[in-house]
């Protein structure tokens, strides 16, 4: 057997396992493999940490460069030589200062403009943006419809007028003022979302119907509320138009031929006025509505 094989046999047997238990600095864990002293708290002879601390000190720009320790760091041993001022110059701190030393707070006005020109009075020196500025300043509503006083902080601007922008398919824009466009590109293919408003091709409604530019009006029955009278005038009836109901014989598609049936009241009523006509009493024939005077009218 060869020297060196046989001094490998003989040494110790050791694992690839990370010890991994809390050095004396409980900050770092042992990295040593197979440590003979895993899980075993530090008795100040092994599980001791070697590490520089390297915390942030109290200045806040230095690290502590002690071996790792508890507790809290020493303050920082670092002197500035320089004036330390405020934002605007005015208020300083003349060396030496320890490090970390804090701008000074500056009792003047803060003289920064925003970026329209405007400077405030109402704050104190500071570094840092300044607050949004209140002054009022006016400029162009973002509907171009007119100018607007807002404070100058607001980039945009709105009148709360109604849009009226000619659209497309032929409406006006009934937004409130708002950001552009009014309507998506696609607009002459999906319509703008308000009623067509067109006049319909068999009766004196409009079209219900959403807007549908380039398509023809759908032919479906007008659901506008029409008055229906009675012959003589006295009975009266809501009723649907339904004009455009093709094909459906119950629909009268003139308007000026649909009828109520006059009942027996309506009879009685009309004999009544007969007998006072003929007799010269009662209520005379301008008391009688107005269709029912037309109708007399033409038939004399």
């Amino acid at each position: 057997m060869s020297k060196e094989k046989e001094a490998e046999m003989r040494a110790p047997f050791i694992c690839t396992r990370v010890c991994k238990t809390d050095l004396n600095c409980r900050r770092h864990k042992c990295e040593e493999l197979c440590c003979p002293h895993k899980g075993q708290k530090s008795d100040g002879t092994f599980h001791v940490c070697g590490r520089v601390c390297g915390k942030t000190l109290n200045c806040g720009i230095h690290t502590c460069y002690l071996p790792c320790h508890t507790g809290d760091c020493v303050p920082c041993g670092h002197v500035i030589t320089t004036p330390v001022v405020c934002a605007c110059g005015k208020t300083r701190l003349e060396p030496p200062l320890p490090c970390g030393t804090k701008p000074p707070a500056c009792p003047f006005p803060c003289c920064k403009p925003c970026p329209h020109g405007h400077v405030s009075k109402n704050h104190l020196c500071h570094f840092g943006p300044c607050p949004p500025c209140a002054v009022p300043r006016e400029r162009l509503c973002v509907g171009g419809h007119t100018m607007v006083t807002a404070p100058c902080y607001r980039e945009k601007v709105y009148c709360g007028r109604v849009c009226g922008k000619l659209l497309p398919c032929g409406h006006t824009c009934q937004r409130t003022c708002h950001d552009p466009p009014c309507v998506p590109d696609n607009v002459m293919e999906v319509g703008c979302g308000q009623v067509c408003g067109k006049k319909r091709e068999f009766c004196e409604h409009t079209c219900q119907a959403r807007c549908h530019p380039g398509k023809p009006c759908p032919a479906v029955p007008c659901m506008f509320d029409v008055v229906v009278h009675c012959p003589c005038g006295r009975r009266s009836e809501v009723q649907k138009c339904l004009i455009g109901a093709d094909g459906d014989p119950a629909v009268v598609q003139d308007l000026s031929q649909r009828k109520l049936e006059c009942d027996s009241e309506c009879r009685i009523i009309q004999r009544n006025r007969q007998f006072a006509e003929a007799l010269q009493v009662g209520p005379a024939a301008q008391d009688l509505p107005e269709e029912v005077s037309a109708r007399r009218g033409r038939e004399a």
